[in-house]
């Protein structure tokens, strides 16, 4: 089955996250479950593979109801079975798009305020990957 929304984009979302980000992340240091994700919020002036160009508000509206994330970096016991928390072979890894509540995780921007939006989420929120950015709306 085909999908119905799937976005054209000049760069795929996923290269041009890591390229913003360069390499500021070398020194970040994730604690213990933490997992780092930078938002997908779609280029402004975008277009449906139909030729719909999206309205201005609903691309803007992404910084703050992104619900899909990149993941760029891990704690060291991300994903991590413990006593409390089986994962049963689940998980994430830098590089995989994935989807979460958008009141999860603290909010910040990487490299200043214009930077990368990210959010630092508990691996448990986290329990759905998907194929790309634009596979839910």
């Amino acid at each position: 089955m085909a999908l119905a929304y799937k976005l054209v984009h000049a760069e795929a979302p996923a290269l041009a996250i890591w390229r913003e980000l360069g390499d500021q992340l070398k020194d970040f240091d994730i604690a213990a479950q933490g997992v780092l994700v930078a938002t997908y919020k779609r280029p402004d002036d975008i277009k449906t593979a139909s030729g719909l160009l999206m309205p201005h508000e609903v691309v803007k509206d992404d910084e703050y109801q992104a619900k899909v994330g990149l993941v760029v970096k891990l704690g060291r016991r991300a994903f991590t079975d413990d006593e409390h928390i089986s994962w049963y072979g689940y998980h994430c890894d830098p590089g995989d798009w994935v989807i979460f509540r958008p009141s999860d995780g603290l909010k910040m921007s990487i490299g200043g305020p214009g930077g990368v939006h990210c959010r630092l989420i508990s691996d448990t929120f986290l329990k759905v990957k998907i194929p790309h950015a634009d596979a839910v709306f």
